[in-house]
């Protein structure tokens, strides 16, 4: 997986991430007004894009892709298995810069 560039081949979120992942659907969280398709869409979506513009990113030392969109403070995790995680976290770039620092970045 290109650690700058698009990944395009990187797979949707499995069907047991997702069950992990609906607190993030739920009200006061992340994404209250979205379904689960529309999460995983969205994920995949970030999680392939290259960096450039808004679109930050690198690639961890255990392989992961991560993408972090500053203007809609989207954060995604994504591994060569499927997209593992997004969110938006709540110190956004800082949450980001830390952990890029913390992955090997």
């Amino acid at each position: 997986m290109d650690a700058f560039g698009a990944n395009p081949l990187i797979p949707s979120m499995s069907l047991k991430a997702q069950a992990r992942h609906l607190k993030h659907l739920r009200e006061g969280a992340s994404y209250p007004n979205v379904s689960m398709e529309e999460y995983v869409r969205m994920s995949g979506e970030l999680a392939r894009l290259a960096v450039g513009g808004d679109i930050l990113g690198y690639k961890a030392k255990d392989g992961a892709i991560v993408r972090y969109n500053t203007a809609t403070n989207d954060w995604v995790k994504a591994y060569e298995s499927g997209v593992a995680s997004m969110y938006k976290p709540k110190r956004g770039l800082d949450y980001f810069t830390d952990t890029k620092n913390s992955d090997g970045g």
